[in-house]
């Protein structure tokens, strides 16, 4: 399979326009409803026309897709416009199609147009290869499904947002509290274990960004980053604090409050998500914009430099889900620990609520709860099970956007159940959705037992 990820990163890195997405099981069937083929994101219209389809009518274009470069289908790309339909399909595929079954929910569909329309189509199944995929372009898994647009020089693809006419998050809601209009305070790079507070961006080089009251929050969360990479003195900041700034700023940006994140965490982390990956793709950028402009003396130069970028986007995903975790649990005031020891110096990434209280035989085991943070699970789910012995059901929060009923139901058989954000339910099996739990209902229910 690893000639085949190869292959797909290196398409997607060609074409004139790619697009990823999970498979759901809307995309399968498995929903009883009667579309069928691959659901295409409204942004994703320039992979198929010249223009974007329009309310009222339909229209079509026929296709030849080469799949895993093994066999080519010729397919349907299609808008439906009529009556209260408006969507865009991916149809057609022929008989013994093996990408539209339950096994494949979860998977990352990757579809590429290059010239002369030249349709190249991957599907990747394993965590590994996904994780890969999203680190060699640059993509956040909290926003994976969309078209990937290219900008150079240097060539670089960014993912679109799901949303092409919404800004990079939410709105805040309204509130009347007395914190609701958030002050920056400064953060000092040098100073990552200093409690979270309201950034106030500061500099001599350039003006202060302007409040939320005076321009957009979209464009003040960008001056609020733009500063930020102006005081860095290192190449790149930590985890922690690359997550700390990203959340603050997107808080003082949009002026949201602990009111806002306990109203609806599942947004709120997301929101955060994908802030963070705006802010570590512009200190990126500006780290290596020049650099790889620039002749490599060696191919071990290159490759090294390579790998050091690969590895920082992976190293970050996994943290960055952590630490905003641990945010939405201190909004709510819940008691945990993060990395406490269970038998034979395991570490669940949470312990609610705490390892003092789960080494007391005398502690209510049904008070005791662990969860694990996992971007991805399809695979990795399974490392969850013997975390810690007294806690019989294991939660799980992960941005994997569909599993297939079979892996569910060996989820659920090994007491491993899965927590994601609200408005990744509807890509799993309609059976299943009632026995996972949302970010806000997994707070609510630990809050219960404290």
């Amino acid at each position: 399979m690893e000639n085949l990820l190869r292959a797909a990163i290196e398409t997607a890195q060609r074409a004139d326009f790619a697009y990823t997405k999970f498979i759901t099981p809307n995309d399968v069937g498995a929903t009883g409803a009667h579309q069928s083929g691959f659901h295409i994101h409204h942004n994703g219209w320039p992979m198929f026309f010249s223009e974007p389809g329009k309310k009222g009518s339909n229209k079509s274009e026929r296709i030849v897709i080469t799949w895993q470069q093994e066999f080519s289908t010729e397919s349907r790309a299609v808008y439906y416009g009529e009556k209260t339909r408006n969507e865009y399909r991916l149809t057609r595929f022929g008989h013994g199609f093996p990408y539209l079954t339950d096994d494949h929910i979860g998977d990352l569909l990757v579809l590429c147009r290059l010239p002369k329309d030249d349709y190249q189509a991957y599907v990747l199944h394993s965590e590994e290869d996904i994780e890969e995929f999203f680190a060699a372009l640059n993509i956040s898994p909290a926003n994976a499904n969309g078209l990937i647009q290219p900008q150079g020089p240097p060539r670089q693809r960014e993912i679109w947002p799901q949303e092409p006419t919404r800004p990079l998050a939410f709105p805040p809601e309204s509130t009347t509290e007395p914190e609701s209009t958030i002050r920056p305070e400064p953060i000092q790079p040098e100073s990552p274990t200093q409690p979270e507070s309201p950034i106030q961006p500061e500099s001599t080089t350039q003006p202060e960004p302007t409040t939320p009251s005076q321009t957009q929050p979209e464009v003040t969360l960008i001056n609020y980053f733009t500063t930020f990479l102006s005081t860095l003195t290192t190449d790149f900041p930590d985890t922690e604090l690359l997550s700390r700034t990203a959340r603050e700023s997107y808080r003082a940006a949009y002026n949201t409050t602990n009111r806002t994140i306990t109203a609806d965490p599942d947004k709120e982390i997301l929101n955060w998500l994908e802030a963070e990956f705006q802010l570590f793709r512009l200190i990126e950028n500006d780290r290596y914009s020049q650099r790889i402009q620039k002749p490599f003396s060696t191919v071990e130069e290159l490759i090294e430099t390579a790998n050091t970028l690969l590895q920082r986007r992976k190293s970050r995903a996994g943290f960055s889900l952590e630490h905003h975790l641990s945010a939405i649990f201190k909004a709510f005031g819940l008691q945990f620990e993060e990395q406490g020891l269970t038998e034979g110096r395991k570490k669940p990434d949470f312990i609610f609520p705490g390892s003092k209280a789960y080494k007391d035989e005398k502690f209510d085991e049904t008070k005791l709860f662990i969860l694990a943070a996992k971007t991805t699970c399809k695979d990795r789910w399974r490392q969850v099970i013997n975390e810690a012995d007294r806690v019989k059901t294991k939660h799980l929060f992960t941005l994997q956007q569909g599993i297939s009923p079979a892996q569910l139901t060996e989820m659920f058989q090994a007491n491993v159940h899965l927590v994601v954000p609200k408005p990744y339910l509807k890509n799993y099996p309609a059976e299943f959705r009632d026995r996972i739990l949302t970010l806000e209902k997994f707070v609510q229910m630990v809050l219960v037992s404290q």
